[in-house]
């Protein structure tokens, strides 16, 4: 006796209907592409993401009753943090395939978009499920979205990243630029910039560098080596493979960024000057990342 002559009070109902009844009738080609829902199982997907936005999850569905193929979409506000959400499928079949998508502001070339999971899970709520298993994880953004089949299970800091060019926050009159990762992101700055306008006091400024790490205190600088005088305004340019020197017309000082410096969540950049007065004035930071969503 094959698989399928088992008696029906063996497989239960849901089963008959998915398995031999829809082989038998040709409305089924046994592929890997399929998976069989019984009613009881939905879609969840959880969102990692640093800006708010909306999810939009379409997809195709085998009907197991009608033979018929239905489209279904859903789409459902998704806020800045993790976030869970159930998807519906329309019943008792096959599902067939799915995309996912967003419009997020981190979705339209301004850095990475939101990191999704989706996986197959039984029970009737987002609170009461129990994940059965994975079945694609990847980046949906408005251009880049995920899609099932045919799509590898790929990790967050996987592929080139997207660049997103950011201008940070002016600091008061002598205190020091900062800037922080937000959450659930990772940096690898690329370049950076901003001017040092000194007062008329005495003494001249240094400037180093700092990146330091969130969870340890652990840090890093690198020195500009060049000492500015009071009474001027110095354009700073910071970028990878870049020689410390004074630039051409003594107005600009080059210096270089690390190469594979990254950073992630509420890890920060900033700078460390060496006489540094109350009445001394930075700008605010202009600054290119490579940009991915941290997960871990």
């Amino acid at each position: 006796m094959g698989n399928g002559d088992l008696a029906a009070a063996e497989r239960g109902p849901n089963v008959i209907s998915l398995s031999a009844e829809l082989l038998r009738q040709g409305r089924v080609i046994p592929t890997a592409a399929q998976i069989a829902f019984t009613g009881e199982d939905q879609l969840v997907v959880t969102t990692f993401s640093s800006t708010t936005g909306s999810l939009a999850v379409r997809g195709r569905f085998l009907d197991a009753a009608s033979g018929k193929i239905i489209p279904f979409f859903q789409s459902t506000s998704v806020p800045a943090f993790i976030q869970n959400t159930l998807v519906v499928v329309p019943g008792i079949g096959y599902l067939l395939g799915l995309n996912l998508g967003q419009s997020f502001s981190g979705g339209n070339g301004l850095g990475a978009p939101p990191f999704l999971q989706v996986a197959i899970a039984r029970g009737s709520t987002i609170n009461n499920v129990t994940t059965e298993t994975f079945i694609a994880q990847g980046y949906g953004g408005i251009f880049t979205s995920l899609s099932w089949p045919g799509q590898n299970m790929v990790l967050a800091g996987d592929g080139a990243g997207w660049t997103n060019w950011h201008t940070g926050t002016a600091p008061a009159a002598g205190v020091e630029i900062l800037e922080t990762v937000p959450a659930f992101t990772e940096w690898r700055p690329k370049l950076l910039r901003f001017n040092l306008t000194t007062s008329a006091a005495a003494g001249n400024r240094t400037i180093l560098l700092k990146w330091t790490q969130a969870v340890t205190g652990r840090f890093v600088a690198v020195a500009t080596q060049f000492n500015q005088t009071p009474s001027t305004t110095v354009g700073y340019h910071w970028f990878i493979g870049a020689l410390p020197i004074v630039g051409a017309f003594g107005s600009i000082v080059n210096a270089p960024l690390p190469d594979q410096l990254r950073l992630i969540d509420s890890d920060s950049f900033s700078t460390l000057t060496t006489g540094l007065d109350a009445a001394d004035q930075y700008t605010a930071p202009q600054y290119e990342t490579v940009e991915f969503r941290n997960i871990t």
